[in-house]
This record gives structure tokens, C-alpha cells and sequence, in this order.
């Protein structure tokens, strides 16, 4: 009779076959290859694609975020990011920034620009445009849940499109 290699395990003896660790599982050379104990999950935030492996998970890339399984890394949806590798979920960008796109790392949250602010408290995803007759001209704005992050324009003054960054004087006499 022949051990099973690493990565694989019988749990019978005299078996005619053994049985490859599945994927997200490896093969742990301390454990004795004739249990289904030899495979153990890959640790959190690596994982393995392939099947009878030996202490062969790897760490999911930045961007990214190992799933529930550890057989694969999915790619931190928008809104969210993860600036380290081997990592189990992915982090909101803050308050006043948004991700346009998946797979974001740190610096790829961006600052909303002025005349606009992120609404949700967080994992935004866009900014949102300041209504026509307000303004802003800071950048990096959130609206918290209740009030305003534009500011109103001043008596004598307007702004006729929404994302402005400033106010217009009104025509003498108007």
C-alpha cells in the first residue's frame, strides 16, 4: 500500500484511490494523509483554485477581497475598496468620496469635485449634483442625513444650472 501525497487523502485503508483536498482547501503536512482532517481551509483572505494542493493558498491581490469559499478572489464591487492584499472584505470609500468602478484600491477613491457631494453615508458610487440656486466650492463634500452640503446663493445672486461653484451677481435693477 501507498501513502496518499500531500494534497490528497484517503479515509479508508485499503483504498484504491485518493481524494484531492477540494479548492479553497489545502493539504496540511502535519496531519496524517489518511484523514479528510489533512484538508484544511485556506487561512482568511487566501484562497486556492485548484484542486490537491499543499499549503498553496495565495493572497487575494489589492482590490480585491478573498469570498466566502476561498476558492477565488471577487473584485470590491464599486464604491468600496481594499488598499491591501489577503483581505476578507472591502472598505466603503469615505464620507465626501466615490468609486466609479470595481477593484478599487486606496487611491483610487476619488474626492467629489465642487458644486457636487456624496449623499450616502458611505460606498458611493457617484456624486450628486448642488440644485439649481445653491452652490459649493469646496471639495470632498457629504450631505449628512439630515440638512444640506450645498450652500443656498446669497439675496442678489443666483446660479442657473445644478454643480455650481459659485453664485452670479444679478443684473442691476433684477
Amino acid at each position: 500500500c501507498k501513502s496518499c501525497p500531500d494534497g490528497y487523502y484517503s479515509e479508508s485503508a485499503g483504498a484504491v484511490h485518493c481524494t484531492a483536498c477540494a479548492t479553497g482547501k489545502t493539504g496540511d503536512s502535519s496531519v496524517d494523509n489518511n484523514v479528510a482532517t489533512h484538508c484544511k481551509n485556506c487561512d482568511p483572505g487566501t484562497f486556492t483554485d485548484v484542486e490537491g494542493t499543499l499549503n498553496s493558498c495565495k493572497a487575494c491581490p489589492v482590490g480585491y477581497k478573498v469570498n466566502s469559499d476561498r476558492k477565488q478572489c471577487d473584485q470590491c464591487p464599486k464604491g468600496k475598496r481594499q488598499h491591501e492584499e489577503g483581505q476578507t472584505n472591502c472598505v466603503a470609500c469615505g464620507n465626501g468620496k466615490y468609486g466609479s468602478e470595481a477593484g478599487l484600491s486606496a487611491e483610487t477613491c476619488y474626492s467629489c469635485p465642487a458644486g457636487f457631494f456624496s449623499a450616502l453615508s458611505s460606498a458611493s458610487t457617484e456624486c450628486t449634483a448642488c440644485e439649481e440656486g445653491m452652490y459649493s466650492s469646496v471639495t470632498g463634500l457629504h450631505k449628512p442625513d439630515s440638512g444640506t452640503a450645498c450652500k443656498s446663493c446669497p439675496d442678489g445672486y443666483y446660479s442657473e444650472s445644478a454643480g455650481a461653484v459659485h453664485c452670479t451677481a444679478c443684473a442691476t435693477g433684477k
